[in-house]
């Protein structure tokens, strides 16, 4: 489908007086230096909730790794020798920093499970068909149920892999920025299956951590470091990360009623930038509604 220009050239609209038009351009303009208004103050408010997460559990930012010509590292700050790695090891985060216990991630839960990953086809399952996740489903911190390979005909699901609602899952591999990517499932469609490169989080019984403060703690710099610096493979698009890996990264871990304290606050933050976020689109929507009838003549330029 395309249009071309002598079809554009046939197309018919209304001419409105120059100084209608500057007011509705102007109209418009408002309305959408209010909307990103809105807009930035919302993402203010996420990008604040890094900062608030570490500063409630008493860790700090961590420095840029130097870039030095000349430096000193000691034997105990470096696993293996390069220069580039013993720059990185200088911003190694401190957890001691913490006044909370410091934890491995598997003194809290009791394992970690991948998935399957079958031939699919290429697009995404019906509501009555099984599907197998991509890595979109996880790769941006929220779960994504559309981002999902149809199974072909015949072929038969592995049941104990179906994702559901409260599972935590983490990605296994990827580009390296989104290895160890999390997410939260709070609602998810029948018959999605976790894929191979992918874990879901198995709990122990009465477990000291809540699934929300684990999904935050996995995003902050300190565990993205423990992520990054712990990658395997040679392909730059396709890097991984091992489950025992995954199961020594270490974290401070309040109490539990530190931890509802803090996912609440947090909550709080995400419910205000939603409605800085719903107030943006709400805006946009009905300037288009009313920049249509300023246009067709159904309302008067006046009237705003």
């Amino acid at each position: 489908m395309n249009l071309t220009y002598p079809l554009l050239q046939t197309l018919k609209i209304p001419i409105l007086p120059i100084p209608v038009q500057q007011k509705i351009v102007a109209y418009l303009e408002d309305t959408k230096l209010k909307a990103d208004t809105y807009v930035d103050q919302a993402q203010n408010i996420i990008r604040k909730i890094s900062s608030f997460f570490m500063k409630s559990i008493g860790l700090k930012d961590l420095k840029r790794a130097h870039n030095r010509r000349a430096f000193i590292s000691t034997w105990q700050e470096i696993d293996r020798w390069g220069v580039g790695i013993a720059r990185e090891m200088s911003r190694r985060p401190k957890l001691s920093d913490s006044p909370y216990p410091v934890v491995s991630l598997s003194d809290v839960i009791d394992d970690l499970q991948n998935g399957w990953s079958p031939k699919c086809l290429n697009r995404q399952a019906e509501t009555n068909e099984w599907g197998a996740l991509k890595l979109g489903a996880i790769s941006f911190g929220w779960f994504d149920e559309r981002q999902n390979k149809a199974f072909p005909k015949g072929l038969k699901p592995k049941y104990q892999y179906e994702v559901k609602e409260g599972d935590l899952i983490i990605s296994r591999g990827n580009v390296p920025q989104y290895v160890g990517a999390c997410a939260l499932v709070h609602k998810v469609r029948p018959k999605l299956m976790l894929s191979d490169l992918m874990f879901r989080v198995i709990w122990k019984d009465n477990s000291p951590i809540m699934p929300e403060f684990l999904d935050e703690i996995l995003k902050i710099p300190h565990l993205r470091w423990q992520i990054e610096n712990n990658l395997t493979g040679t392909s730059p698009t396709m890097k991984k990360i091992s489950k025992p890996t995954i199961l020594g990264f270490r974290f401070p871990l309040p109490p539990l009623n530190k931890q509802y304290e803090i996912i609440g606050e947090i909550g709080l933050m995400r419910q205000e930038a939603r409605l800085l976020q719903d107030k943006a689109r709400k805006n946009l929507s009905n300037a288009a509604n009313e920049v249509e009838k300023l246009i067709l003549g159904v309302k008067s330029v006046e009237d705003i």
